[in-house]
C-alpha cells in the first residue's frame, strides 16, 4: 500500500504532466507566453525534471526570447549533464544573442560528454559560419559531413557554408548530393541573399531555416 508521500508525490507528477500536456496544446494554437508560464509551473512543481524546461526553451526560442530560453537549456544541463540537449539549446539561444564564442562553448562542452552527437557537430559549425570564420566552418562541416554517420543536414550546412563563402560551385554540388536541381537552386538563392543581410537577420535566417 503507497505511504502517504509516495500519493503526494505521484499526484504531483500527475499534475506537472497535465501541465506540460497543457502547454503543448496552448503553444500549437501560438500562444507563446501562456504556454511557457504552463512549462514554468511544471518545472517548479518537479524541480528534477528536464522535459517541461526543454519545451520552455524550445517555445521562448520560437517567441524570440533568446535570453529565457539560455536561461531554461542551462537549468537543463545541470539537471542532466551527460544529456545533449541542454547544451545545444543554451548554443542555439547565444548564437542568437550575438555571442557565439559563448556558443562554441556550449556546443564543445556538449561534445565532450556526447562525442558523436551530429546536432551537436552539426551547430558548431554553423556557429563558426555566422561569427565570420568561413573557413573554420568550412574545414570542421567537411569533417563532419565525410563520418560514415553524416546525415543530409549535415551536408547541406556544408552547402550553405559554402554558400556563404561565395563559392557556388561547391555549394552546388554539395546541395546535389541530396537535393533536386530546382530545391538546389533554390538554396542558392537563399544563399545569395543571406550574403546580404545584416549579421543579426543572417543568424535569425539561417537558424530558422535549418533547426
Amino acid at each position: 500500500m503507497p505511504t502517504q508521500q509516495e500519493i503526494k508525490e505521484d499526484n504531483i507528477n500527475s499534475r506537472a504532466q497535465q501541465l506540460v500536456r497543457v502547454g503543448d496544446t496552448t503553444r500549437e494554437a501560438g500562444d507563446f507566453v501562456n504556454a511557457m508560464q504552463l512549462y514554468r509551473r511544471a518545472a517548479e512543481m518537479r524541480p528534477g525534471w528536464a522535459e517541461p524546461l526543454v519545451r520552455f526553451g524550445e517555445t521562448a526560442i520560437t517567441a524570440g526570447l533568446y535570453e529565457d530560453a539560455l536561461s531554461a537549456y542551462d537549468q537543463v544541463a545541470g539537471i542532466e549533464p551527460k544529456n545533449r540537449t541542454g547544451y545545444n539549446g543554451a548554443g542555439i539561444a547565444l548564437d542568437l544573442l550575438g555571442r557565439h564564442e559563448e556558443a562554441q562553448s556550449r556546443y564543445i562542452t556538449g561534445m565532450e560528454r556526447a562525442p558523436d552527437n551530429l546536432p551537436l557537430r552539426n551547430n558548431l559549425g554553423l556557429s563558426l559560419a555566422i561569427a565570420g570564420d568561413l573557413k573554420e566552418a568550412e574545414t570542421w562541416l567537411e569533417s563532419v559531413a565525410g563520418r560514415s554517420d553524416a546525415n543530409a543536414r549535415t551536408r547541406q550546412n556544408l552547402a550553405l557554408v559554402y554558400g556563404l563563402a561565395g563559392d557556388v560551385d561547391k555549394a552546388r554540388e554539395t546541395g546535389l548530393k541530396d537535393l533536386s536541381a530546382a530545391q538546389v537552386e533554390n538554396n542558392l538563392a537563399f544563399y545569395a541573399k543571406l550574403r546580404t543581410m545584416p549579421p543579426d537577420q543572417r543568424r535569425k535566417a539561417i537558424f530558422g531555416a535549418l533547426q
